[in-house]
């Protein structure tokens, strides 16, 4: 499963996605840093990962739910390039509890921090707003 996840996020199209938002602004591996809108980070520590998403970047994954796993794991392979090698896990982790725990009203203007559980992030153990 894990072969096919890539060959979609290699293949994907990135602009047929996001019609009303313009691609060029993506974080890219340049610029992942602070923004007016918080920060873009991936830290692991022993079996718990920590994902910070700006504002930006959090509105992007929020449109590109719907999508599927190929569009949410190409946003997070832009925004977070350190999170690579699961990206894929990531992305249908987020996608199976976006709404469950409804990540975007946590976000106040500077994105938000996700917590998970698990040496491959296996569930969401905690949001809360950067």
């Amino acid at each position: 499963m894990l072969k096919e996840d890539i060959k979609k996020v290699n293949n994907i199209n990135l602009s047929t996605i996001f019609s009303e938002n313009n691609i060029s602004n993506l974080p890219t591996q340049k610029n992942v840093a602070t923004y007016a809108g918080g920060e873009n980070y991936y830290n692991y520590y022993f079996a718990y990962h920590t994902i910070g998403l700006n504002h930006d970047t959090l509105r992007l994954v929020n449109n590109a739910i719907s999508s599927g796993i190929g569009a949410v794991a190409a946003i997070l392979s832009l925004a977070l390039p350190a999170l690579a090698p699961i990206v894929s896990v990531v992305a249908a982790l987020l996608i199976a509890q976006w709404n469950i725990w409804q990540v975007p009203e946590y976000d106040n203007g500077n994105g938000v921090v996700i917590g998970m559980a698990g040496f491959t992030p296996t569930w969401i153990v905690r949001i809360s707003p950067q």
